[in-house]
């Protein structure tokens, strides 16, 4: 059995004790038992740069630039749609500027932090 799949039952687990018995008083923390996931994507999926580039582009010129914003940081850094969604854009700038690293905190995991590089 693979990492994820394994954190993903415990994931569910959880989810349907909490359904059942209404509370979390029963609940596993996969971090517990497992080890973290480190997947990092090293290669971006192939697609058509041209279209991401033309949505984008009109995006930006609609007003939408957080929404353009938003489709760059999945392409370009492979973080999920939730964690780009919550990102706070501005400390991460700030931060990348300083540091050359960006740290994930939104989104994700309460226990797990991202660095990635830009």
């Amino acid at each position: 059995m693979c990492l994820s799949y394994a954190n993903n039952m415990i994931s569910s687990v959880n989810i349907i004790m909490r359904i059942f018995r209404r509370n979390d008083d029963l609940y596993i923390k996969a971090s517990d038992y497992l080890d973290a996931r480190t997947y990092i994507r090293k290669k971006v999926p192939s697609m058509n740069d041209q279209s991401i580039n033309e949505a984008t582009s009109i995006l930006d010129e609609s007003g939408y630039k957080r929404g353009s914003a938003i489709i760059r940081l999945v392409r370009n850094f492979g973080l999920r749609l939730r964690e780009a969604i919550l990102m706070d854009l501005n400390r991460c700038w700030i931060e990348y500027k300083k540091t050359g690293f960006v740290t994930i905190l939104e989104g994700g995991n309460s226990d797990n932090k991202c660095d990635t590089h830009g």
